[in-house]
């Protein structure tokens, strides 16, 4: 259910009272209140939020309402919890990719109904824990899963190699990575093309040519080429595979 962005509310005085110590006591600034609620959810929700609220308690909750009111409460690990509900509308999840506290735009980043504009921004968070957020959704696209191919942090481009959206011109850049991970990320994602494993074949690491010759996709000429390896370990795993493919 989606809840459209309109003028303010009018609140009654105990919710309004609620929200306006909620934005009081935020560490950061709080975003306009964008959404149109009926009173008397945001009574119930205002009574709700000055509660001892459970974790599990706040997954269960499926009124939309509700979970737009809980989006302003003044801790950020309730704020946490409405963005990994699985009800929270679309239009809370958009509002709370940009909250101040950066554990609940990783909530966002890893939400299966996360907005594309919001994933849009957290690809470029500052916070690594948001871009690694966002690189685990398995619903992220294609052309933002690309856009984080040479994210600072190598362990944020192995996933990237790892995504089931990588786009192969992403899976090329990474095969050059720096970072032995990155490229044997690259060398165990079953979208590499044959190519680049036959480029990866020859690569300085072990880890990254025993990948290679695990890889059901390998060529002809990469086993062959490891079937000559230094390494016995290599040898035998590429031998095993040519031998697995003439039965």
């Amino acid at each position: 259910m989606k809840v459209a962005k309109q003028a303010r509310p009018t609140l009654s005085g105990r919710a309004q009272n609620v929200i306006t110590a909620a934005i009081a006591k935020s560490s950061q600034s709080a975003p306009p209140w964008p959404f149109a609620v009926p009173q008397g959810d945001l009574d119930d929700a205002a009574s709700t939020a000055e509660g001892d609220l459970a974790y599990a308690g706040i997954l269960e909750i499926t009124d939309p309402n509700t979970l737009c009111c809980l989006a302003f409460h003044p801790s950020g690990e309730i704020r946490r919890w409405v963005a990994e509900n699985p009800h929270t509308p679309f239009d809370v999840l958009d509002w709370l990719c940009e909250d101040g506290h950066p554990t609940v735009r990783a909530a966002v980043a890893t939400h299966p109904r996360a907005p594309q504009r919001a994933l849009a921004l957290l690809i470029q968070d500052e916070d690594e824990r948001v871009r690694f957020g966002a690189v685990r959704n398995t619903t992220l696209p294609a052309r933002l899963v690309g856009r984080l191919d040479d994210d600072p942090n190598p362990y944020i481009r192995q996933w990237v190699a790892r995504h089931p959206q990588a786009p192969v011109p992403t899976l090329r850049v990474l095969a050059r990575d720096t970072d032995p991970d990155v490229r044997t990320a690259v060398a165990r994602a079953d979208r590499t093309p044959p190519a680049v494993l036959t480029d990866l074949a020859s690569d300085p690491h072990p880890r990254v040519r025993f990948a290679v010759a695990r890889h059901a996709k390998a060529t002809p000429e990469a086993l062959a080429r490891l079937m000559a390896d230094s390494l016995p370990a290599i040898r035998q795993e590429a031998i095993d595979a040519q031998a697995a493919r003439q039965l």
